[in-house]
């Protein structure tokens, strides 16, 4: 295929290269249908890439490829903010939670969520639960047929599982047959309103937004419907909900408003379930493929916990586990991309992003940039030893953002993790059920396995 990407200015403050894409639409077509290839490809460019969206379109979109790029965009002193396309359909969609709002909004809904995930609370309320979850997944995968399963699928239920319990402090099996194909919809809503040339208003009755407001409505009902269910049973409990409803702003004494709390729920249950899913999904697949790393992180979770039943800081016990971990999230980052928007423009990397761009960290292709990390597509967990990882760049691993609005529920997620390799590797060790190697597809919010992903368990 020809390089699309045009060679750059050589001046101090450059213009940035351009990625052209197809004579009228530009680069819309790579991106919409061949984001992560397009992202790698770009990569090799130059730090800073501009992407053409279309012929006559005035939309500017800038990828950022670097860790010190990163660092500019994510956590330095710019006007970066959470105004970028993607994010703004996503809080129309989803609203106006932790991961989407900023500013005062941000900061007064920052104090309400992160006492919740403090260290002890996840390990003597929030790791028990996660322990009876994982035994779920382990006996639902052994019922199958010759204990042969979709492994995304049983993350998937996993997680919804957990989310649910953590969250709402309730079994969601009734609402998980209807959770999947709302979160279907919502993706392909949200992936063609980001990748449109141009936007009509949201309120126009065109298939997409028809659509869309009927996902939304759905999505909606469910989570009212669970709230409500909270409201209306006694005491405060150990869930997130139970306390989101409970607790007042330790600044102000006010409590979060009925919108708010059900803006932070849709935040939690979509963050809460899909990116984790997806990060043990394909961390099963590497380690089937891997054996002889899998037999190490076996070794080590048995020697910790003899009976299979994780307890206590899960993360701090398996310093090994967690390097194979940080590995699987390397290549294989839910969040492939985070963006931005600067109303006023920056430099970065010597390279002009000019006043009203749309700017991207490119996650999924820094994290496989063979400037940055050697043998980028290699599986090797050693890369994450603390002497190999105090020689790289800060932001060279990004899989829960960087700076002020660095994932608040990242320790939650390792524990998930965690738990669920330790309940299945302690008794089976897993292997691939089928020859090729699942990749990874962007056609919405977060990265997923591109087609089923099947594995078996095996006694040891």
């Amino acid at each position: 295929m020809r390089d699309r990407v045009d060679a750059p200015s050589l001046n101090a403050a450059r213009a940035a290269p351009v990625y052209r894409g197809a004579p009228v639409l530009g680069a819309l077509a790579d991106l919409r249908y061949y984001l992560l290839c397009t992202l790698v490809r770009a990569e090799g460019a130059e730090p800073v890439v501009r992407f053409r969206i279309a012929a006559g379109v005035p939309i500017r979109s800038f990828g950022v490829f670097s860790p010190e790029g990163a660092a500019q965009v994510l956590a330095g002193p710019g006007d970066y903010r959470k105004d970028s396309r993607p994010y703004v359909e996503t809080r129309a969609f989803f609203g106006n939670g932790l991961l989407t709002s900023q500013d005062e909004v941000w900061r007064r809904q920052r104090r309400f969520v992160a006492p919740l995930f403090s260290p002890r609370r996840l390990e003597s309320e929030y790791v028990p639960i996660l322990v009876e979850e994982a035994a779920r997944m382990r006996e639902d995968w052994r019922a199958s047929p010759e204990a042969t399963a979709d492994v995304h699928a049983l993350s998937v239920a996993y997680t919804l599982r957990a989310i649910g319990r953590l969250l709402f402090g309730t079994e969601l099996e009734d609402v998980l047959p209807r959770l999947g194909p709302v979160f279907a919809r919502a993706n392909g809503y949200l992936n063609a309103r980001v990748t449109t040339a141009s936007l009509v208003p949201r309120t126009w009755p065109t298939p997409t937004n028809r659509v869309g407001k009927a996902a939304r409505r759905d999505l909606y009902a469910i989570v009212d419907e669970l709230i409500a269910q909270r409201r209306a049973s006694a005491g405060e409990g150990g869930d997130l909900l139970g306390r989101l409803l409970a607790e007042s702003d330790p600044e102000t004494g006010e409590p979060l408003s009925a919108d708010e709390v059900r803006d932070q729920a849709l935040i939690f249950l979509l963050a809460g379930h899909e990116t984790t899913a997806t990060a043990l999904a394909f961390t099963v697949q590497l380690l089937a493929r891997h054996p002889q790393v899998q037999a190490r992180v076996q070794d080590e979770v048995s020697a910790v916990w003899p009976d299979g039943r994780p307890a206590g800081d899960v993360v701090r016990a398996t310093p090994y586990t967690q390097q194979v971990l940080k590995e699987a999230l390397r290549l294989y980052p839910p969040a492939y991309a985070i963006s931005r928007y600067t109303a006023h423009g920056d430099v970065v990397a010597d390279t002009v992003i000019p006043p009203r761009s749309n700017v991207f960290v490119a996650t999924f292709a820094l994290h496989r940039s063979a400037q940055v990390w050697p043998n980028p597509l290699r599986f090797h967990p050693e890369r994450f030893d603390p002497a190999e990882v105090a020689s790289r760049h800060r932001m060279a691993w990004l899989p829960f953002g960087a700076g002020a609005h660095v994932c608040v529920g990242a320790q939650l997620a390792a524990a998930e993790l965690t738990v669920a390799l330790a309940h299945l590797l302690t008794h089976f060790a897993m292997v691939p059920a089928a020859e090729a190697t699942v990749p990874p597809t962007a056609s919405g919010l977060v990265l997923r396995p591109a087609a089923p992903m099947p594995h078996s368990l095996r006694r040891r």
